[in-house]
Order: structure tokens, then sequence, then C-alpha cells
């Protein structure tokens, strides 16, 4: 009687993807165990820097996300998983959008680091390169880009999309039909669940980077 086979893997740069269970889990990638025990040690200014390096929405997400890190986490296997949301919410509270009756009019941390660390050094994204480097490497590879980009839709993606594309260079116009950017973020999402200014925030700081919007 034949014995039953082994299920052989050849372990390669997804397999280790795979074994970072709650990055691996998230959309973007972000790296949450890198910037959970940033927060452990009490960098959070780092900690801020790692949830932005991938989406340019994270204060967003620290009040909308579906958090599908937490469901992944390994933690809840245990007791509890960690809370990931909160943790990308608070630091996101205190560096990035804020919207506390004591704000402060500042420019946010990412730019001095954007790309990078505190001083310019890579943020040790642990299964994935850093997003944000990854851009401004290849930019500093290829020179200034010498293309114009239409972005049609001001929702999310598009935005995103345009953030990324004005990081290489491009010069980028984003085309919305409606009144006002933020696509389903502000058509499809109560306000008691996402305060519009903190939309308004976010869109600015990639605005910021030189992409225009035509309503």
């Amino acid at each position: 009687m034949a014995q039953p086979g082994y299920r052989v893997e050849l372990p390669d740069l997804d397999f280790y993807r795979r074994s970072v269970a709650c990055q691996h889990a998230c959309p973007v990638h972000t790296d949450a165990r890198a910037y959970v025990n940033a927060i452990a040690r009490g960098e959070y200014e780092r900690a801020y820097l790692i949830a932005r390096e991938t989406n340019p929405f994270a204060s967003t997400c620290g009040w909308v996300c579906g958090a599908p890190c937490e469901a992944a986490c390994r933690r809840g296997t245990i007791d509890a998983p960690i809370a990931i949301r909160a943790l990308k919410r608070f630091v996101n509270d205190r560096y990035g959008v804020y919207l506390g009756e004591e704000a402060e009019t500042r420019e946010p941390p990412a730019w001095r680091g954007y790309g990078g660390g505190l001083d310019g050094t890579d943020l040790g994204n642990s299964a994935l390169p850093a997003a944000r480097g990854v851009l401004r490497s290849f930019a500093r590879r290829s020179g200034p880009a010498e293309g114009r980009v239409a972005v049609v839709g001001a929702g999310p993606a598009g935005l995103t999309c345009a953030h990324d594309l004005a990081s290489l260079g491009y010069e980028v116009t984003i085309f919305e039909a409606t009144s006002a950017a933020g696509g389903m973020l502000r058509l499809g999402v109560p306000e008691y669940r996402l305060p519009r200014e903190l939309i308004d925030l976010e869109i600015e700081a990639i605005l910021a980077l030189g992409p225009k919007l035509e309503l």
C-alpha cells in the first residue's frame, strides 16, 4: 500500500511574507508588527512614520479600517488579538491628523523623514521593502520623470495613485466628477464615523506633494 505523501514547499519571498500574518493580511501591507513594537518602546513618532509609509490615509484607517490585520493576528490564538487599529489611531492622533481642541498647526514629521526613518535611514519594514523608500530610490535612479498623468476619480485609490506618482516626480492632475474629493470616504461613510475635517487634512497632505485637483 502506498504511503501518504508529504507536502513539500520550497520557501520563497512570498513564504516569508505570509509568515508575518498581520502584515500579509493588510491590503497595503503596512508593517503592523513594526509600529506596535515601536509604540511599546515609546518611539511614537517612528511608529507613525511606519504606519504612514505605505498608506497616505493612515489617519483615516485609524478611524474606519476593517482591521484585517487583527483578524490574522497570531495573538488571537492565545487570548485576544493586539488592538492594532486603536494603536494606529493613537500615533496618528499624536503625529498625523489630530482633531483635538489643542491641536497645533505643524509640519507632519513624515515630510522630514519621508521614505526613511527620522534620520533618513530605512524604517526596517520586516517582510516587504519600505514602500516609500522604494519610490524615492527609483526616482533617484531614473531622474525626474518627464511625464504628465491624469487620474480619473479622487477617491482613496485615485488619491493614493496620485500620491505615489508625485513621489516619482510626475506631474499629476486628478479629475473628480463631484464637488469634493474623497470618494466613498465622504459619500459612503457617515460623518459621525469619519470626521470630514480629517478627510480634508489627509487630502491636503497629498496635494501638498504637487498633484492638482480639478473638480
